[in-house]
């Protein structure tokens, strides 16, 4: 029993030529092999995201059984290969991961020639899957799928999340297509991987697309096989960069400390990026954190005004925020700071909030902060509000053709809809946000200059000149 998995990825661009190996799959491909499959895996950049070269690659392997994972963002190019696959192999079609998950139903609607939907996690489930499907056996004993049993789609009983992480193996590095990957470290050569030491997040974002596959779960591997697998990826493949892909890797102050100890206790020389919660972090964890390998520490602040930050269900807090900033720059991490606008409830005031937190931060060293407007993802407390709120078109659903021209204005993906409210347009919302940030900029130039004038008279005409400009925006 032959089973191809394959990544459907948006088009080849800067982003996705940047992206590191899909560890989803890897798990999975790990799991079938462990079960006695063989397997393949094709990646997005084996491919050259084109879906013609995919299909030749899928088609050479004689496959039983096809999986795909996709996004969001390449949900109809993945619809598009399906369709392909099964009319080139007749194989069996499967779908998973966290777009899949949410849109199951919808999925199988509206694409005849996929067969099967795994919810939750894959790596017992598919397994279990492929070795019924090759008994010819009855799939309503498989936990955790949605399919077609004589035309009706059908669901089985819900598949409980992994509990048990160390019992998986790895992911399957040896098939992916490592030499053609080229992300690095930031600002060097050093080539650099995902690797993750948890899975879930007990928090509850209203945005937030992980939380629908993972629902409110928070599993951890052991630190010490979390760093062997580290420690062979340097040895075997020569990675000396990781990128932790956990959602918070500051979680459990336990977790990361032993983890920290344990790249310490081994020398492994690494460097490594993290993901994490301002409510999480202390001096202690960041100084421990630096020591061990980490350069860089994101924090997902997501708005300047406390009002809104209860309104997305964030559970942290600005003093929070600026602690966790503060502290990172005085551990010596890079700190990257991510904010989202156009989220509910939110006000041109709520938004001059979130750009004076931004510039507060900027006045520190080693610090960078990036701005998105609100995407909406299936499955989502976002996309139910908008659903209600009637802000996504009536006859909406995640398979049908979508294009807004209109988010290229502001820098979306334009297949993706944005939150927006009526009442406060994402254009009216970008061009507060540019009249602001010029403002700024033009203050920060006018101080600079204050501090070399000579005279009175200088300095009046100096100020004269900012304010009819100001006046004139």
């Amino acid at each position: 029993m032959k089973v191809v998995l394959v990544e459907v990825v948006p088009e080849k661009d800067a982003l996705t030529m940047n992206l590191v190996p899909p560890l989803g799959l890897g798990y999975i491909a790990s799991s079938l092999e462990a079960a006695g499959f063989s397997v393949a895996l094709i990646e997005g950049v084996r491919y050259d995201f084109s879906l013609d070269k995919a299909l030749e690659l899928i088609k050479q392997e004689k496959p039983d059984v096809v999986g795909f994972s996709t996004t969001t963002q390449a949900r109809l190019k993945a619809v598009e290969l399906i369709r392909k696959v099964k009319v080139a192999t007749r194989a069996l079609t499967v779908a998973g991961g966290a777009h899949f998950h949410a849109t199951c139903f919808e999925a199988l609607t509206a694409i005849p020639e996929l067969d099967v939907v795994v919810k939750g996690e894959g790596e017992i489930t598919l397994p279990e899957l492929v070795r019924t499907f090759a008994a010819r056996g009855d799939f309503r004993i498989v936990n955790g799928i949605v399919y077609r049993d004589n035309g009706t789609i059908t669901e089985t009983r819900e598949r409980a999340p992994v509990t048990d992480l160390d019992a998986l193996p790895i992911p399957a590095y040896h098939l992916y297509g490592l030499s053609k990957y080229s992300c690095t470290l930031e600002g060097t050569k050093i080539p650099a991987i995902g690797v993750i030491s948890s899975r879930g997040c007990p928090n509850n974002c209203i945005f937030c697309a992980n939380r629908v596959l993972r629902k409110q779960t928070l599993r951890f591997r052991s630190p010490s096989k979390f760093v062997d697998e580290i420690a062979f990826l340097k040895h075997t493949y020569g990675y000396q960069a990781f990128d932790f892909w956990d959602d918070t890797l500051t979680m459990s102050k336990e977790h990361i400390t032993a983890i920290c100890q344990e790249l310490l206790k081994r020398k492994l020389s690494i460097r490594w990026f993290a993901r994490a919660r301002v409510n999480t972090v202390s001096k202690n964890i960041l100084t421990l954190m630096k020591k061990s390998g980490c350069f860089e520490i994101a924090y997902g602040i997501e708005s300047g005004s406390e009002k809104i930050l209860k309104v997305v269900n964030k559970g942290a807090t600005l003093q929070q925020a600026r602690e966790a900033v503060r502290l990172s720059v005085e551990a010596g991490l890079r700190v990257s700071n991510f904010f989202i606008v156009s989220l509910p409830e939110e006000t041109l005031s709520d938004i001059d909030e979130t750009l004076k937190i931004m510039s507060e931060f900027k006045r520190l060293k080693n610090i960078r902060n990036y701005y998105c407007f609100a995407m909406i993802y299936p499955g989502t407390d976002l996309e139910a509000r908008a659903r209600q709120e009637k802000l996504l078109p009536d006859n909406f659903n995640w398979y049908a053709p979508f294009f807004c021209e209109r988010n290229k204005i502001i820098g979306n993906d334009p297949t993706i809809p944005c939150y927006e409210r009526r009442e406060l347009t994402l254009e009216q919302i970008k061009a507060h946000i540019i009249k602001a940030q010029s403002l700024r900029d033009k203050t920060t130039k006018a101080l600079k200059r204050l501090r070399g004038i000579k005279s009175f008279s200088e300095a009046r005409k100096l100020i004269g000149l900012f304010l009819k400009s100001s006046a004139d925006e």
